[in-house]
């Protein structure tokens, strides 16, 4: 009986115990990674050649001569002027807007007439120089001197003294009477460094002509503002400054009259006429009509 138990326990154990067979075949295969296997091996990194680089063509440097020379000065003299203009015109511009709201308030009456007919004076000095100088700049060309830096600065500071001065009234007028001596003198310098090679002779002619008649205007308002400035009591009537300023207003709106009936016909007799339309055209003589 006790053989037959023992018989029995080794059958159990037996049954439990896997097969050599069975772990060979639920064990996952084994991969064998072999350096040599083509579809293993890694790519080796391949470096293109470096382009050759096509050095950079330099423009050569312009030498200066008498015609370079030429073109730099008639090349800058325009956009010089207008960086400068733009710049000192804005701040006198500014200045005047300042000026105007704070002086106006608390003003009544021929005080107030006085501020806004100053005021509106002094705007005009701003406008007319700028215009003239816009003109002047597609008419005239030079090299530059330090004059053509002074007198605009010169310009700027005596119109910029004029807004200041509102309402001081006889302040008012002596700076006024310094825009119009630096106008003579910008007239003057303009009127000396013309020459006959920059026009045609009935051009030149007519821009003397205009020149001479825009000096002589600044030149007598500038006598008539130093005269008032020098006999007139140190407390200035509100209608005088008034009036004067009305003036001044006057003469600012006649030489813009004068330049622009000059300049037209020297448009017109170029062949170029300013259409509504802003644009300009080649100026088509009328057509006859025939019978």
């Amino acid at each position: 009986m006790l053989s037959a138990f023992m018989a029995g326990a080794l059958a159990v154990v037996a049954l439990r115990k896997p097969s050599p067979t069975a772990v060979q075949s639920s064990a996952p295969p084994l991969v064998l990674l072999s350096p040599t296997a083509p579809e293993a091996a890694v790519p080796p990194t391949v470096t293109p050649p470096a382009q050759a680089t096509k050095p950079i063509a330099l423009e050569p440097i312009e030498v200066l001569d008498e015609a370079s020379l030429r073109d730099r000065s008639v090349e800058i003299f325009p956009s010089a002027y207008a960086t400068l203009l733009s710049i000192v015109q804005g701040i006198a511009l500014g200045l005047l807007v300042t000026q105007f709201a704070n002086t106006v308030k608390g003003k009544h009456g021929i005080d107030r007439l006085a501020v806004i007919s100053e005021s509106v004076a002094s705007f005009s000095c701003v406008v007319v120089i700028y215009y003239m100088y816009v003109w002047f700049v597609l008419i005239v060309r030079w090299a530059p001197t330090i004059l053509d830096t002074l007198i605009p600065f010169g310009l700027g500071t005596a119109q910029i003294g004029a807004i200041l001065s509102i309402p001081k009234h006889e302040n008012w007028i002596l700076w006024i009477a310094g825009v119009q001596f630096a106008g003579t003198i910008a007239f003057l310098h303009s009127f000396l460094r013309s020459r006959p090679d920059m026009f045609s002779e009935r051009d030149f002619k007519a821009i003397r002509r205009l020149l001479r008649t825009l000096m002589i205007s600044t030149a007598s308002g500038f006598v008539l503002a130093l005269v008032l400035y020098l006999f007139m009591d140190e407390h200035v009537d509100e209608w005088f400054a008034l009036i004067l300023s009305l003036i001044v207003t006057a003469i600012g709106i006649a030489l813009t009259a004068i330049s622009e009936r000059s300049l037209s016909a020297m448009y017109r007799r170029n062949g170029l006429r300013w259409l509504r339309s802003g644009f300009w055209e080649q100026a088509v003589p009328p057509v006859k009509a025939v019978d």
